[in-house]
């Protein structure tokens, strides 16, 4: 028991150090719009990737990604590549701040890739956003209300029907 106890809170502890080397980076995706990036960059070359899924029947309106403002060269960040699925961001601005942007690109199901390269000094971040917009392709289903309004159309109409019908033929008889 002693080992079995022992063994889970060295697997926990490694877990641990292993998910802070990582805390800085993030990717977050709600309902048509995210953020990403990573908030400690270390200095030299870096590279990051992120991955993510889209339900069906969204495409993407936008991503962009921006470093922080800064002139010393200590926290400098400079991207070399920015690309989401192998096509590349369109650079704005350059220099104390960058700043890129894709539009109006269409997404994958599964496995959406945004790549980062680049230089950076000692303490170093960056932060980008998505936005997706529904395009309605996904399967929609109606609502029960919806059902419900439908069905009594039909009712109606089937009882005016009938009724204009037990008219014609008083009338004609």
């Amino acid at each position: 028991m002693k080992k079995l106890v022992a063994y889970a809170l060295g697997t926990a502890a490694a877990f641990m150090m292993a998910g802070s080397a990582q805390a800085a980076q993030y990717l977050t995706l709600t309902g048509s719009s995210g953020v990403f990036g990573d908030d400690d960059v270390g200095p030299g070359d870096f590279t990051r990737t992120f991955t993510f899924d889209v339900p069906t029947g969204f495409t993407l309106t936008s991503l962009t990604i921006s470093s922080a403002a800064t002139t010393d060269p200590a926290t400098n960040l400079d991207f070399a590549e920015v690309s989401f699925n192998g096509t590349d961001f369109v650079t704005v601005e350059t220099g104390a701040a960058e700043f890129r942007r894709l539009l109006n690109q269409p997404v994958l199901s599964v496995g959406n890739t945004i790549f980062v390269r680049g230089t950076s000094g000692a303490d170093s971040s960056f932060a980008g956003t998505i936005t997706l917009a529904n395009t309605g392709g996904g399967n929609a289903i109606p609502e029960p209300a919806t059902w419900a309004m439908m069905l009594a159309g039909f009712g109606a109409a089937g009882m005016a029907a009938r009724s204009r019908k037990a008219g014609l033929k008083a009338v004609s008889a």
